[in-house]
C-alpha cells in the first residue's frame, strides 16, 4: 500500500506541470493572435486629420465635417450627412446618404448611400449603384451610372456606361467608350465619340 501510495505521488506531479506548460502556452498564444487583430484597426478621422503613408482610414460619425491631408489609402465613408475634404485616396467607398465630399486625386470611388455629391478633380473610376449620385469634375477615367437620377459635370470621361434612368451628363469629351442601357437620360457632350455604341433604352436625347 504505501509502496504504491509513494509511485503515485510522482506521477500527479508531472500531470500538473504538464498542464500548467499547456496552460502557458495557451496564453501566449492567444496574445500572438490578438496583436495582428489589433494591427488590422483603422483609425476613425471623423473629427480630421492626416494620413500617414498611404493608410485605411474610417468616417463613422454622423453630420461630421472632416478635412483630410495627406495621401489615404482606401477610405471608408459610413456616416450620413457627411461635409467635408478628402485630398488624396487610392479608394473611397460611401455608404452613408446625404454625403458631401470635395477632392483632389482619387483612385476608385465606389458610392450605395443616396444623395451623394462629389467634386473631384482627378478620378480613376466612380461606380454608383445609388440615386442622386453627383459629380463634378476634371477628369475621370470611367464612370459608371448605375441608379437613377445621376448627374455628371466633367471635362473629360474616357469611359461613360449609364445603366440608370433620367441622368444629366454635361462633358467636354467621351473618349473611349459609350453604352447607355436607361431611359431618359439627356448627355450633352462636344468632342471625341460621336455618338453611343450600344442604346437599348428609350427617350434618351444626346446633343453633340
Amino acid at each position: 500500500m504505501n509502496q504504491r501510495h509513494r509511485n503515485f505521488l510522482p506521477v500527479t506531479g508531472g500531470l500538473i506541470l504538464a498542464a500548467a506548460a499547456l496552460l502557458l502556452a495557451g496564453c501566449g498564444g492567444a496574445e500572438s493572435e490578438a496583436k495582428p487583430e489589433a494591427a488590422a484597426q483603422v483609425r476613425d478621422l471623423s473629427n480630421g486629420g492626416s494620413c500617414t503613408d498611404g493608410e485605411d482610414i474610417i468616417i463613422a460619425a454622423n453630420e461630421a465635417t472632416p478635412v483630410i491631408e495627406g495621401a489615404c489609402g482606401s477610405v471608408k465613408i459610413t456616416g450620413s450627412g457627411v461635409r467635408g475634404n478628402i485630398a488624396q485616396a487610392d479608394s473611397v467607398e460611401i455608404t452613408g446618404s446625404q454625403v458631401t465630399l470635395l477632392g483632389t486625386q482619387w483612385g476608385n470611388a465606389q458610392i450605395t448611400g443616396e444623395d451623394v455629391t462629389l467634386n473631384v478633380d482627378e478620378l480613376e473610376k466612380l461606380d454608383s449603384q445609388a440615386k442622386g449620385t453627383h459629380l463634378t469634375g476634371k477628369n475621370a477615367g470611367e464612370v459608371v451610372l448605375g441608379a437613377d437620377g445621376a448627374g455628371v459635370n466633367a471635362d473629360v470621361v474616357k469611359v461613360l456606361k449609364i445603366d440608370g434612368s433620367n441622368a444629366t451628363v454635361l462633358l467636354d469629351e467621351i473618349s473611349e467608350v459609350f453604352e447607355v442601357h436607361g431611359n431618359g437620360n439627356t448627355i450633352n457632350w462636344s468632342s471625341g465619340l460621336e455618338a453611343p455604341s450600344v442604346d437599348t433604352g428609350t427617350g434618351n436625347t444626346y446633343t453633340f
